[in-house]
């Protein structure tokens, strides 16, 4: 049995959901997902309103030992130090998954890898749709959206990156040149605009040709809408974002054009590399 933890975001855990498919997989084993907490409740996750299967008839006493004290307070050292543990799993960002970590039982991370997910690609497409499909259809840009041959999605991540150490707020100047790319190879394209900052994208951004402004004020209980509207468009110019990446992923236009930034953080992009295909476009 293995135990990954779910926490994060919507797109980090789309990644931590796909990557327990990927040890079902290879190693045939039940995957039960956890909280952060060690616990299987997991009603309240950013995932719980897609298709997924996270109900499980696990004790918890079967794995709460694994979110002992000893590893609350050691869990950065696992993450620096591996073979601090032979059944907890902490990613390090600078050595991601290998074959030789099947043995581990926990394992706690991003799991950021086009290989956790391309095996999987259409059983995924159909996990991460919506349970209840009437929540897209309800919005304003649902027939918009689905009815317009040249979309383009564009999504601005920053109030959260603002103060981040880690991650890289995107300049104007990238989403500018963003827009080129897609406005030579796309005849009249119509931009649909998705941001946790709104008014900042209206005030700043400008546009060569109509764009409609998606997002709505109360951006988190908009998110999963947002985003089904946002992977529904036909071309893509994501953020340093996996919520964008997975959009943009999920899509299955033959022809799609995807304009991704190919620093997504202030140090260590190897990450990035792992996870954008090659014949997307990196500015």
């Amino acid at each position: 049995m293995k135990f990954v933890k779910l926490w994060g975001g919507l797109g980090n855990q789309m990644f931590q959901y796909s990557f327990g498919q990927y040890l079902n997989s290879v190693t045939k084993e039940v995957v039960v997902y956890v909280n952060h907490e060690g616990i299987c409740d997991l009603s309240s996750s950013s995932i719980s309103g897609f298709n997924c299967s996270l109900k499980n008839n696990i004790s918890e006493k079967h794995f709460l030992h694994y979110f002992n004290k000893w590893y609350r307070i050691n869990r950065k050292a696992l993450q620096l130090l591996p073979l601090l543990s032979n059944e907890i799993l902490v990613e390090n960002l600078k050595k991601s998954f290998s074959e030789n970590s099947l043995h581990f039982v926990l394992f706690d991370g991003y799991w950021q890898d086009l290989k956790f997910v391309e095996f999987n690609r259409q059983s995924l497409k159909s996990i991460f749709t919506p349970m209840d499909a009437a929540i897209i259809q309800q919005s304003d840009f649902f027939s918009l959206v689905l009815n317009c041959e040249t979309s383009v999605s564009v999504h601005i991540r920053r109030t959260d990156f603002l103060n981040s150490s880690y991650h890289n707020v995107l300049g104007l100047d990238y989403y500018q040149k963003a827009i080129l790319q897609v406005s030579v190879r796309v005849k009249n394209p119509v931009f649909f605009v998705f941001s946790d900052d709104i008014d900042w994208v209206k005030d700043h951004l400008h546009f060569n040709h109509l764009a409609y402004f998606v997002s709505e004020q109360n951006y988190q209980q908009s998110m999963l809408t947002d985003f089904c509207l946002m992977s529904s468009c036909k071309h893509h110019i994501i953020a340093n974002s996996t919520f964008s990446w997975w959009a943009a992923w999920l899509n299955d236009n033959y022809n799609k054009i995807v304009v991704a930034p190919k620093n997504w953080y202030r140090f260590n992009n190897e990450l990035a590399k792992r996870i954008l295909p090659k014949e997307w476009i990196t500015l």
